[in-house]
């Protein structure tokens, strides 16, 4: 037994635990339990027990039948110097270091009280004792053939009959059902196990109906037996343990019927349910609630359509949604954000959804907000801002999301926090070139110019305001670039003619000698030589047109695009503009037939799209008229 368990032993228990009457509960059950929590990805919960300790009924039995026979056996065990154990402060964490009695035969048993001699009640003595004792023996190894599982989930079967029988003749006496609770908790654990052999243990499991057992356990009075099930749950349902079977494939057809069976017993709606009733205060609960949401992750990874399932049968999505909104940060805040993006990704039904709950959308700009003045501490922080920012930039996708981001506010939010030098400032460009996209970001597109929005575009389009300059959170150029110029594409697009906005905009482009026009040949530029040195790289290896055009994009080829017909716009509406570009494309050996060139490329590659709903030209339409006039120069 390490230091760390009966550290929880001792402190929990006289805290007056009594194994069942405190939030510490758990903690001291998995003590006696065998077998190690698998760590997901890059969880390290601080509060661990030691798993290396386990306890059977039979050792316990054998420890009271000891104390009949010898009822003087619990005061000569604390005085003997052979059983002593000497407890010393180890720092300022208040945690407690237990040295092995053979290592500190010359302590002093009873010095400051607190030691096994003095401090210690009898009945503590005897369950430190169980549990030394337990710890040289351990439980039999499963044996994963069809017999050896059989015989496991004969077992288990037992343990969960005798619990509930002490349980309904003891309510009120904790004391007499406690082994059946300690055996109960190690039976469930034992399943793991099974995950090692799908192929032979998961048709075992149905077969038998240990799954129906093992579900119904979830609404058990303890909710800590409740979380070995669903620790359990999720060690059986991930499908990384197929990578480590030689049956793979026949191994992920018996975890799909697996998956089925827990299906049919209303898993996700008892996993809610038990998930709802956790107080993340206490660490197991926190633990619990950590391992839920990874059973929702394996399920849907295994079935993409349980995405759906999940929000339609579920209360989810709005606890996911309040959860993200919490001050506090710690990995169940980044896991629920990482849910919440899993949800919306394909899903245009969560979506709308997530707009149909009250304050859904208000919930992910008030989590948003809380980075508008700092920055992330470290990356797992960093990743729940951009899952957040990326379950917000996906849900505006739908035209529905883009009026309530307004209404709610959301482009003067990302206005204030895009021109703050912190990581969000990137993230907060990307999210308003979302918002203002298409016809149904008109109104966004307003919204921007009447919030002074212009002037933070154009910082930024400047790098006026520079981000800090750090790897951590940081976007590449490129990517920054395509957003700013997505935002001048929606603004050219959707600002009516002769607009006070528009007429704003045109004029950013004309002041101080037209800087803003040698900044977008600048960018233009860079981009085109990227796409050059893709083209040459590609002459050199065998390789389709599709493939080929989809490398010059990632190159700078979208970038150039976007330049282009900003270029167009800006040459047609102002004549100096016009003069200034033209200009600047022959000092480069170029003319307008160049950019005619690129928008047509543009063009042919945005396919058919449907006509607006509000009769306004497509995009494609608009490309369209732009080649027109600047062919005619």
């Amino acid at each position: 037994m390490t230091s760390e368990t009966k550290d929880y032993l001792l402190c929990h228990y006289d805290d007056g635990c009594q194994f069942l009457k405190c939030s510490n509960y758990r903690t001291c059950l998995q003590a006696k339990t065998s077998g190690d929590l698998k760590h997901r990805r890059k969880v390290g919960f601080t509060k661990r027990v030691d798993h290396s300790v386990n306890i059977t009924v039979d050792a316990i039995k054998k420890v009271r039948l000891q104390e009949e026979e010898n009822p003087e056996s619990h005061s000569s065990a604390g005085s003997d110097k052979g059983k002593g154990r000497a407890v010393t402060i180890a720092d300022e964490e208040d945690e407690v270091e237990y040295v092995d009695a053979h290592e500190e035969d010359d302590i002093d048993d009873d010095e400051d009280g607190r030691f096994y001699g003095g401090g210690l009640t009898d009945e503590q003595k005897t369950i430190l004792d169980v549990f030394d004792r337990a710890e040289q023996g351990g439980n039999e190894d499963v044996v994963l053939t069809p017999q050896g599982i059989k015989k496991q989930l004969q077992k288990f079967e037992r343990v969960i009959a005798k619990n509930t029988e002490l349980r309904g003749k003891y309510p009120e006496d904790p004391h007499k059902f406690i082994d059946s609770e300690a055996d109960l908790d190690a039976a469930i654990h034992q399943l793991k196990i099974f995950a090692q052999s799908p192929a032979i243990s998961y048709p075992q499991l149905i077969k038998t109906g240990a799954t129906e057992q093992l579900i119904g356990l979830l609404s058990h009075e303890n909710t800590d037996i409740s979380l070995d099930v669903v620790e359990v749950i999720e060690e059986l349902t991930d499908e990384d343990i197929l990578d480590e079977t030689e049956d793979s494939e026949e191994g992920m057809s018996n975890l799909q019927a697996f998956v089925t069976a827990l299906l049919e017993l209303q898993v996700l709606e008892l996993l809610v349910s038990n998930m709802k009733r956790l107080n993340e205060e206490n660490d197991s609960d926190v633990e619990g609630v950590f391992h839920t949401l990874g059973v929702f992750e394996n399920m849907i990874s295994l079935r993409p359509e349980l995405a759906e399932t999940l929000v339609t049968t579920t209360d989810t999505l709005p606890w996911l949604l309040k959860r993200i909104t919490k001050v506090e940060y710690n990995q169940n805040k980044q896991y629920s954000s990482e849910i919440l993006a899993i949800l919306l990704q394909d899903s245009t039904k969560n979506r709308s959804a997530v707009l149909k709950e009250k304050d859904g959308l208000d919930c992910i700009l008030q989590a948003l907000s809380h980075y508008m003045k700092k920055d992330p501490k470290d990356a797992e922080e960093l990743e729940f801002l951009e899952n957040t920012y990326n379950v917000l930039c996906t849900l505006l996708a739908e035209s529905d999301a883009k009026v309530q981001f307004k209404e709610a506010e959301g482009v003067d939010l990302m206005i204030l926090i895009a021109q703050e030098k912190l990581i969000s400032r990137s993230r907060a460009i990307k999210t308003l070139d979302h918002a203002m996209s298409g016809p149904a970001g008109s109104l966004n597109s307003e919204a921007f110019v009447e919030a002074q929005g212009l002037a933070t575009l154009f910082g930024a389009f400047m790098n006026k305001i520079p981000q800090k300059k750090s790897a951590f959170g940081a976007v590449s150029v490129q990517e920054q670039e395509e957003h700013l110029f997505g935002i001048l594409v929606s603004l050219f697009s959707n600002l009516g003619s002769e607009t006070p906005g528009r007429i704003r905009l045109l004029t950013k482009f004309v002041e101080n000698n037209y800087e803003k026009v040698d900044r977008l040949f600048e960018i233009r530029e860079n981009a085109q030589n990227r796409v050059t040195n893709r083209i040459e790289q590609d002459k050199e290896i065998d390789i389709d047109e599709d493939e080929a055009y989809l490398g010059r994009l990632e190159a700078g080829l979208f970038t150039l695009q976007l330049t282009d017909y900003v270029l167009a716009w800006l040459v047609m509406e102002d004549d100096g503009t016009k003069d200034h570009a033209e200009i600047l494309l022959r000092r480069r050996g170029q003319s307008f037939k160049d950019v005619v060139s690129v928008l047509n490329e543009y063009a042919d590659n945005m396919g058919d799209q449907p006509p607006n709903p509000d009769g306004s030209p497509t995009q494609r339409e608009i490309v369209g008229h732009l080649m027109e006039y600047v062919e005619s120069l």
